[in-house]
């Protein structure tokens, strides 16, 4: 029986993502973790976990990080995710630091503002989108409390109960968005694209496949997918020279 793949030796990074699937009406969870070393840019897979008529949740994240040999997790320095709120304990409860995915973040900035009333005034819209990057990006820390400044005035004035609540998230936690600039010894992603990847992967398996009729086929096909695919590519944002 082909086994996990061999999770490399030194200190890793963990990159996360679950996908949600429905069989016959009952939704299915798939917990995802890639493991990669820091000095590389292939993630391996790590054994993932399926859980029946449940959401992602932080059980789901603990049990699925349970299964990383305990070994190998004590090796683990950072956790690169989308920011769900299960990851926060996950971090902490480890000492990993932890680091939230940019493209997530500004993604939900341009869905929100192209539903708020920035859609009529779409110079301030940009406006908010550049004042994010500044945040998660800029290297000058005077730029960057000034622009979370200028973000918490405009927030206050935000009518949408789900704007308010992404750009109050960001302005709460920015230096989540900051890890890789803290931590340039964890050549770490600013995205769980990696992961996300992965996700891809396994939709296309469905596509071919036509879908999965039963959740017994839906485990099969993917621990059989995972194991043979073995690793994807993982770059940092900030290189590590050689």
């Amino acid at each position: 029986m082909t086994s996990w793949p061999k999770i490399p030796q030194g200190d890793l990074i963990a990159i996360a993502d679950a996908l949600i699937e429905f069989i016959g009406g009952i939704e299915c969870t798939v917990y995802l973790i890639l493991l990669r070393p820091l000095n590389s840019n292939k993630a391996v897979i790590a054994p993932s976990l399926i859980t029946i008529n449940n959401s992602e949740n932080l059980l789901g994240w603990r049990n699925t990080f349970s299964q990383i040999p305990f070994e190998a997790k004590q090796r683990i320095k950072a956790l690169v995710c989308d920011g769900r709120a299960a990851f926060m304990p996950i971090s902490k409860e480890n000492g990993w630091a932890l680091q939230r995915c940019h493209f997530h973040l500004l993604a939900r900035i341009a869905h929100n503002r192209s539903i708020t009333q920035f859609t009529r005034t779409n110079a301030q819209g940009k406006y908010i989108q550049n004042l994010a990057r500044i945040i998660i990006n800029s290297k000058n820390e005077n730029n960057v409390n000034q622009a979370l400044e200028e973000l918490k005035n405009i927030t206050k004035n935000i009518t949408s109960r789900s704007f308010k609540t992404v750009l109050s998230g960001l302005i709460r936690n920015y230096l989540d968005y900051r890890t890789y600039l803290r931590h340039p010894e964890f050549n770490l992603p600013t995205t769980s694209n990696s992961a996300e990847h992965l996700v891809g992967i396994i939709r296309d398996l469905q596509y071919r496949a036509r879908g999965f009729n039963s959740i017994k086929s839906l485990t099969l096909w993917i621990e059989v997918l995972l194991k043979f695919t073995k690793t994807v590519t993982c770059n940092g944002k900030i290189s590590i020279p050689n």
